[in-house]
């Protein structure tokens, strides 16, 4: 009788202390749930001292990059897009810039930017420097080119060598035709060159040297506003790509920022 009292006076500590046990894990659960996740926060990992420093390669696959991005500016007008082959070349070098010094802070942007900036590069980019060319094999003028000279004899032909320095090498001859590639070493609008060898009347056919596949690029998205995004695709991307990453930076006063970050969940 004596122990049955004895618990019974307990027994309303015992359930006081159970409730602030109670009280104190709810109090927990909701500081916890306010408390921003891994995935919700990126915390500082990388430094200046982790960026490996540009070479003559990577140099130029960001000037390439930058030819892209005026190219693309150039071929929004109706007018230049056929008639224009130089690009502006004070417009890529600001570009040009612009992407370096995105790369030089790239450590500071974002944890994922900075270890996935290596492997963005515009895929299309190579299309700025190669045409083929297709000649009809009973064009006396073609034994020049097949003989290694660039010129032909044909004044709307030969300028265009000239003022673009293009260089000529032989392909493969097909049925009816000899195929050649059309190499310059500044980059161009592919569209404009391609119109102005057509007109000479001379060629079969003139097209750029498409790729297909890539998906991961670096466009100008902001018009005036010098907003780059830095595109990463992945999944069968001959096929045009099932995944996609972005990163939208502005550069703004050599100041970098980014703005937004959106896509597929990266690999």
């Amino acid at each position: 009788m004596r122990r049955n009292l004895i618990l019974l006076g307990v027994l309303p500590y015992i359930g006081e202390l159970t409730m602030k046990k109670f009280a104190l894990l709810i109090c927990l659960a909701a500081f916890v749930s306010c408390v921003e996740t891994p995935a919700e926060i990126e915390l500082p990992k990388y430094s200046i001292d982790d960026l490996i420093p540009l070479n003559d390669s990577t140099r130029s696959l960001y000037y390439n990059d930058a030819a892209y991005i005026e190219f693309r500016q150039l071929i929004q007008d109706s007018t230049k897009r056929y008639d224009q082959i130089k690009l502006q070349e004070q417009n890529i070098i600001s570009h040009y810039e612009d992407l370096l010094n995105i790369y030089n802070n790239s450590y500071s942007i974002s944890n994922s930017f900075f270890e996935n900036i290596s492997s963005i590069h515009t895929f299309d980019a190579y299309t700025l420097h190669h045409l083929h060319a297709s000649v009809d094999t009973n064009k006396v003028w073609v034994e020049e080119w097949l003989n290694g000279s660039a010129y032909t004899g044909i004044v709307g032909i030969d300028s265009l060598i000239k003022n673009y320095d293009i260089e000529v090498s032989f392909s493969y001859e097909s049925s009816g035709g000899y195929n050649f590639t059309l190499k310059t070493q500044m980059p161009i609008n592919y569209f404009a060159l391609k119109t102005k060898l057509e007109k000479t009347g001379e060629f079969r056919y003139v097209a750029p040297d498409i790729i297909i596949g890539g998906g991961r690029g670096i466009y100008l998205v902001g018009g005036n506003q010098k907003l780059y995004e830095y595109i990463l695709a992945w999944g069968d991307c001959p096929s045009g790509c099932i995944y996609s990453h972005y990163w939208e930076i502005e550069v703004t006063n050599q100041e970098i920022t980014l703005l937004r970050e959106y896509g597929d969940p990266l690999p």
